[in-house]
């Protein structure tokens, strides 16, 4: 009988490792790839190409490979990547390395309460809208948070929120409705409009 392997892979801030356990969580197999950050443009990042490569060469000496059943996969803990529908990249990799976010990792930390660090994602996106990169649009809607849940529709908080100039909830409202003024509806809605400016739909 072949058993099943389960193969981890890491894209680490140093190295890209690979390892195989079989069943019984013993490692049966592993490999890896040396590789570094570099400064271009003001940016600590890496090249994606150099992504491939790394897996590549992580995972070329590890036999057996047709027994793999399962695999899982970490990233670095902070950074950015953004792609568009067809997975290609449109702004480097901006890595943990990077303290490029201060104004961004500031506001957000007041608007929070909670202090966001430069290296988190969420300070890589922001600074992207405050810096108004091509690639990010923001899309924004106040409301208020109501008393006790209402309505089936949409997830998360939609059964609690309670968009300003309204008296339903988002959960009550249809998906047209409330596609029309949510945040995600309305940075949708200018991704639209810059690419109709742009004649590139």
């Amino acid at each position: 009988m072949t058993k099943d392997y389960f193969l981890g892979i890491e894209l680490g801030s140093t190295r890209i490792k690979a390892v195989a356990v079989d069943e019984n969580h013993i490692p049966v197999a592993s490999g890896d790839y040396t590789w570094k950050s570099t400064y271009e443009n003001g940016i600590w990042t890496y090249d994606l190409a150099e992504v491939w490569q790394g897996l590549k060469a992580a995972l070329s000496g590890m036999e057996n490979r047709e027994n793999i059943a399962a695999m899982g996969i970490s990233g670095m803990m902070h950074g950015y990547l953004a792609f568009d529908k067809d997975n290609n990249l449109l702004a480097p990799f901006r890595t943990w390395r990077n303290t490029i976010t201060a104004k961004a990792a500031e506001e957000l930390s007041a608007l929070f309460d909670f202090n966001i660090p430069q290296r988190w994602s969420i300070a890589h996106l922001y600074q992207a809208i405050l810096n108004g990169e091509e690639h990010a649009f923001e899309g924004r809607v106040d409301g208020r948070i109501a008393t006790s849940r209402s309505g089936s529709a949409g997830f998360g908080y939609d059964p609690i929120f309670i968009p300003q100039g309204y008296e339903v909830t988002f959960a009550e409202m249809s998906a047209d409705d409330k596609n029309a003024i949510s945040h995600r509806g309305r940075a949708m809605q200018k991704l639209i409009d810059h690419l109709r400016q742009s004649q590139s739909i």
